[in-house]
């Protein structure tokens, strides 16, 4: 348990770059997502003329 206290002493790098464009491809395409539902829901309240 007292393992689990302490910060990582050690990086792996590899791993890190394999893993870095996945992971960033994947949290573009959900904040599209995000932005995309975000539009189409405020799209239901557009108002076409204010006068």
């Amino acid at each position: 348990m007292k393992d689990l206290k302490e910060p990582f002493l050690t990086a792996n790098n590899i791993m890190v770059e394999y893993l870095e464009p996945q992971l960033k491809q994947k949290l573009a395409e959900m904040e599209s997502e995000t932005f995309e539902t975000f539009i189409n829901f405020f799209s239901l309240f557009r108002v076409d003329s204010l006068a």
